[in-house]
């Protein structure tokens, strides 16, 4: 099966603690990519640190990435930046700001959008209260249910390095398990 992932540097192995440069974690130690070298899945990692959800003005550049790919699936996890340069926004909206290009996406594949899977960021710790990741994970429940996507929720804790946003070698090792465990049960082994 493969799997298109567009998302932000939590997706692409963003390491902080690496300098200017390829500051990437190692291939095998990237969550996503771990689902190609471990689970057996076909990936396709269209990931970019800074990325944000898709909003009015860059929909075009998105929809042309997501069309541009021969993907069975499609998994989209953003929000981590959009929630740190936001944070008088309140969190339920983070999530809904999906609404535009989840609508784009399912006029575009009507067929497939039971393909099409909606994730939460992963939690980190300077979200804060137990209160806020409730109002995170509504936002991106409603935000799937409302275009009739999937949704899975990646907001538990996961080790992160020490930004407290970034996930460690353990962090991705964690989430790449339940993201496959994830994909069998849903579809298979397609």
């Amino acid at each position: 099966m493969t799997v298109y992932g567009y998302g932000d540097s939590l997706m692409w192995g963003w390491d902080p603690r690496i300098g200017a440069g390829d500051n990437r974690l190692r291939e095998d130690e990237i969550w996503f990519e771990r689902l190609s070298s471990v689970y057996g899945f076909t990936v396709i990692n269209d990931s970019l640190p800074g990325r944000k959800i898709p909003g009015k003005r860059p929909l075009k550049q998105f929809l042309n990435a997501v069309s541009g790919k021969d993907w069975q699936v499609l998994f989209l996890m953003l929000g981590t930046n959009d929630i740190l340069d936001n944070t008088s926004l309140p969190f339920t909206k983070i999530g809904r700001k999906w609404d535009v290009a989840l609508s784009a996406l399912v006029d575009m594949y009507p067929e497939r959008k039971d393909r099409i899977v909606l994730a939460t960021c992963p939690y980190a710790p300077i979200f804060g209260l137990t209160d806020t990741l409730a109002r995170l994970r509504r936002g991106y429940r409603e935000a799937a249910e409302l275009a009739g996507v999937r949704f899975f929720d990646a907001l538990d804790p996961l080790p992160t390095l020490y930004d407290a946003i970034h996930l460690s070698e353990e962090g991705h090792r964690m989430l790449a398990e339940r993201v496959a465990s994830y994909l069998r049960n849903t579809f298979g082994d397609q």
